[in-house]
């Protein structure tokens, strides 16, 4: 009995909607959430050593925000990975 390599394929057709939602639209609220955290936790940082060290100042720079995309990309990949997982 020969069986087809691709016959996986055919038995669950996704509509685009769910692709979309799946692979796009998921990923990127989870990378979101990711990128917010990161921020938050750098602000909290900045603010805590903003009240107890007298010389310090109060500012977020670019630094910050592209430190914060780390936690967009890894949210993205890891949330982008899971519904890969989840489909086999």
């Amino acid at each position: 009995m020969e069986t087809n390599p691709t016959s996986h394929i055919d038995d669950n057709p996704k509509s685009i909607k769910s692709i979309i939602l799946d692979y796009i639209l998921l990923p990127l609220r989870s990378a979101i959430f990711g990128f917010s955290i990161f921020l938050s936790l750098i602000i909290l940082i900045k603010l805590v050593e903003f009240l107890f060290i007298p010389s310090s100042s109060f500012a977020l720079d670019l630094n910050d925000f592209l430190i914060s995309l780390i936690g967009f990309g890894l949210a993205f990949v890891y949330s982008f990975l899971d519904n890969i997982k989840s489909e086999s």
